[in-house]
């Protein structure tokens, strides 16, 4: 991640070219294979799939204090992590993160977050009503319950990011529209998770100052929203969202037969949540037209073995 990252920087890559950065962020984790043996002798493997899917970005609209909102953007990057046993999943969370890059200014790393309708849906989730891209066309409306539904990733020099969950983003701003890394770091206390345990076994960290920290936290399923959980105690409605998303690559994958696409699927298909009838949904979205917008998705499994 932080070798694309560097790339980027060194090529002087500007907010302009944001989308290409976020597609080598999302090519350069794709197909990472490895078997570990932890403590006790356990081995398990670890597996990550990505697509970048071209098109199209998501937007959506819902009620902004009161008022209709004009289109806005859901986000440029989903991150979905599985704890897999015996063949099927039993554990998993999400966040859908908004990309940011470094703003302009002398000896102080920052970054100016000027989208506060979409800092609004990220922080909040409001019901909102998907009106274009992969993701489906309908309703939803859901839960925010570990407050990192929505997150943000902040690209800074020389090719690192920093990870902040859109609720504390959205306290940290006030009515400013610029945040530091010094302000973070001073709020968080350095390395500090963020909140209690919400789950049995899973803590819901809301800050990560660079990728190394992020990547372990996210490998301990401490980032994001739990969508789905063996035990029972989950967000039904984000698992919904899921699905039907699932549902539009499944059906995109069928139509085009774009190989890294096929790959993707199947590598999310290799193992079904337990005890869930996995469901999609029943209409499709219209073709998508391939250019420089688009959506990414980053797929983590875990397999403890059997």
């Amino acid at each position: 991640m932080t070798s694309s990252l560097s790339e980027g920087f060194l090529k002087g890559r500007k907010e302009i070219d944001l989308a290409h950065m976020i597609a080598d962020f999302v090519n350069i984790v794709h197909n990472y294979n490895e078997r570990c043996r932890g403590s006790g002798g356990l081995q398990f493997e670890l597996s990550t799939k990505s697509v970048f899917i071209h098109g199209d970005k998501s937007y959506v609209k819902f009620d902004f204090y009161g008022v209709p909102s004009e289109p806005v953007e859901l986000g440029d990057l989903i991150f979905i992590c599985s704890v897999t046993f015996n063949g099927k999943t039993h554990f998993e969370k999400m966040t859908i993160t908004q990309l940011k890059m470094q703003a302009k200014r002398k000896n102080v790393t920052s970054w100016r977050i000027d989208n506060e309708k979409q800092l609004f849906l990220l922080s909040r989730f409001p019901q909102f009503e998907v009106i274009k891209g992969i993701v489906p066309k309908k309703t939803y409306n859901l839960p925010n319950t570990s407050s990192c539904l929505g997150s943000y990733g902040l690209f800074f020099k020389p090719g690192d990011f920093a990870f902040v969950s859109a609720t504390i983003l959205d306290a940290l701003l006030g009515q400013g529209k610029t945040i530091t890394q010094a302000k973070l770091s001073a709020y968080f206390g350095g390395l500090q998770m963020g909140s209690p345990i919400c789950y049995p076994g899973f803590c819901d960290c809301h800050f990560s100052p660079n990728t190394y920290i992020f990547a372990d936290r996210l490998l301990k399923l401490n980032i994001g929203e739990l969508v789905f959980s063996s035990l029972g105690n989950y967000n039904h409605q984000a698992r919904v969202f899921i699905q039907d998303l699932f549902g539009e690559l499944r059906r995109r994958m069928l139509k085009t037969r774009e190989p890294k696409l096929t790959e993707f699927m199947r590598h999310v298909g290799s193992f079904p949540c337990a005890d869930e009838n996995n469901v999609e949904n029943d209409k499709g979205n219209p073709d998508i037209e391939a250019n420089d917008g688009g959506i990414g998705i980053i797929h983590t499994t875990i397999n403890l073995g059997e």
